[in-house]
């Protein structure tokens, strides 16, 4: 395998890690927002989502980026701008998997409000990798 290549799986499996990390926090933070259900696995849930986001908003940017035409940043932004709505639907999906289809008085603006919450904290773990993606493009590591 090619230097290149290591270096990519490399970033990848730090990526999911960070992913993993940061939804397993958030897998604890709903457990005490729900604290009337039984608690939910956090590493379940962590798991659960890492896998959603890498095949539903993975597939998306890639397949995204690769059919716009234009710079090689450009695809790959509007590709990401283009996945937001998926990315908070997964949430809306893993939070009522996981807690609001068991709870008996169902809000929706309490499921929208924290998935809202769980599509800004992805783009919050998202931010490590950019910076380690931009400071290679430039040079700089």
């Amino acid at each position: 395998m090619p230097m290149g290549e290591w270096v990519i799986a490399g970033g990848t499996a730090v990526f999911l890690w960070i992913k993993f990390a940061g939804y397993w926090a958030a897998g604890g933070v709903m457990n005490g927002r729900y604290k009337t259900l039984a608690p939910a696995n956090p590493w379940l849930f962590a798991a659960v989502r890492t896998l959603l986001g890498l095949i539903v908003s993975g597939g998306a940017t890639y397949l995204l980026g690769s059919a716009i035409d234009g710079p090689r940043l450009q695809p790959f932004f509007y590709g990401y701008l283009l996945v937001l709505p998926l990315r908070f639907l997964q949430w809306v999906f893993v939070i009522w998997l996981f807690y609001a289809r068991r709870d008996a008085d169902l809000r929706l603006l309490r499921l929208l409000g924290y998935s809202l919450g769980g599509t800004v904290w992805t783009l919050v773990l998202d931010m490590p990798v950019f910076f380690l993606a931009i400071g290679a493009f430039a040079g700089f590591c």
